[in-house]
Parts: C-alpha cells; sequence; structure tokens
C-alpha cells in the first residue's frame, strides 16, 4: 500500500513538472494575444480619431473657405453698390434722408435709394399739380403665376398731400395679378399702414422741404418692406 502511494506521489510530482511550463507557456502566450489585441485596439482607436480629426478639420476648412467666400461675393456687391452711389457736390453718397439738405439732395437720394433698395423699380414726384403733392413708388412683389410659375409683379403705390393737410394713398398692382398667388401683398392693410404712420403723416405736407420730402419716401419704403416680409413670413 505504501509503495502505491509513493509511486501515486512520484507520478502526481512528474504531472506537475510536466504541465507547469505548458500551462506557464499557455498563459504567456494568451497575455501576448490580449496585449496584441489591445495594441491593435487602441491603433485603431488612435487612428479613428485622427481620421475623426482630420475629417473635422477638413470640415471647418470647407466652411470657413465656403464663409470667405460668401463673404467675398457680399463684399464685392457692397462695392459694386457703393460705386454706384452719385454723389453731392460736397462728395457725399446721399443714402439716407437724414443726408437731404437741398432738392439737389433730394434728386441724387432718389437715384441712390434704386441703387441701395434693389426692390424699387421707379420713383417719382410730382409737385404743384392741381394743389397736391403726389410721390409715386412701384416695388417688385415676388409670386407665382398660375400657382407654380415664379414671377415679379410690381405695385404702384401713391401718396398724396392736399393743401387741406389731407392725406390720401393709393395702391394697386397689375391688372393680372389675379392669377398670382402668393404676393407677399395686401392692398388694404398696406394703405391703411401708410395713412397711420406717424412720420409719413408729419412729411407729408403740400409744401414739404427737401428734408420732408426724403423722409415721406423713406417712411413709404419701410412700411411696404414690412407687409412683405409679414406676408412672406405667412406664405413660406
Amino acid at each position: 500500500m505504501k509503495k502505491i502511494t509513493k509511486i501515486s506521489t512520484s507520478f502526481a510530482l512528474l504531472s506537475a513538472f510536466v504541465l507547469v511550463p505548458v500551462i506557464s507557456h499557455a498563459q504567456i502566450n494568451l497575455d501576448t494575444k490580449i496585449k496584441a489585441d489591445l495594441s491593435l485596439v487602441e491603433k485603431a482607436e488612435d487612428n479613428n480619431s485622427s481620421i475623426r480629426f482630420e475629417n473635422k478639420n477638413k470640415v471647418e476648412a470647407d466652411f470657413e473657405e465656403s464663409e470667405d467666400e460668401t463673404s467675398e461675393e457680399e463684399n464685392e456687391s457692397n462695392s459694386r453698390e457703393r460705386d454706384s452711389y452719385r454723389i453731392n457736390p460736397a462728395g457725399i453718397a446721399v443714402v439716407s434722408a437724414g443726408q437731404v439738405k437741398s432738392e439737389e439732395d433730394l434728386k441724387i437720394f432718389k437715384s441712390n435709394l434704386m441703387v441701395k433698395e434693389r426692390g424699387v423699380s421707379k420713383i417719382d414726384f410730382d409737385y404743384d399739380k392741381d394743389g397736391e403733392s403726389d410721390i409715386t413708388i412701384m416695388y417688385s412683389h415676388k409670386g407665382k403665376f398660375l400657382g407654380f410659375i415664379p414671377v415679379n409683379l410690381k405695385s404702384t403705390t401713391t401718396v398724396v398731400s392736399k393743401e387741406n393737410k389731407e392725406l390720401e394713398v393709393h395702391s394697386k398692382l397689375p391688372w393680372w395679378s389675379f392669377l398670382v398667388s402668393n404676393k407677399n401683398y395686401i392692398k388694404a392693410d398696406l394703405e391703411s399702414n401708410i395713412e397711420n404712420n406717424v412720420a409719413i403723416k408729419e412729411n407729408a405736407k403740400f409744401d414739404a422741404t427737401a428734408s420732408e420730402k426724403a423722409e415721406l419716401l423713406e417712411a413709404v419704403i419701410v412700411e411696404i418692406k414690412a407687409q412683405i416680409e409679414a406676408e412672406a413670413s405667412i406664405n413660406n
């Protein structure tokens, strides 16, 4: 019995000497594989991070380039616009009503306003006519002919100042405007807004000065643009 026990013990010791190196080798291989896999994962993450960083930089660069191009186009457009402005004898490009000091300034302001306000296609002054003074503005409105063809149609708005300080406002579209939808124009609202505008009331005089005429002109255009913007937000 003791002999069998010794044999078993010897066999166990022999097995341990044989298996330990195998297990250790397997463990080393496993550790090496795990480390290699982790290295690959880290490398992949680094590559992905690098790609994301490069893509981010590319997107930012493209965006900045696009902004630069847009800015250049706007600057070029503004430059052309400034170059188109007329100047008065004092060398001033009269582009606001506050700069108008004389009838000559008013003429220059009228011309420059048609450059500055792209929607304005025509401005007429008619004074000393049967005790009335008129200012007429033609303005372009976008719409859809027959509901789907984009077109521009022009409204004609006239502000009449009478000797008795009465104020009349008339506005209309071309006869064919009934075929156009989404016109960004409501006749009754526009006439009412102009009639109730404080600046227009104060400056719509039969014997208005050049400065007052300019203020009147500017205020009427503001009201037309305001209605266009309001109606456009509804139609869109």
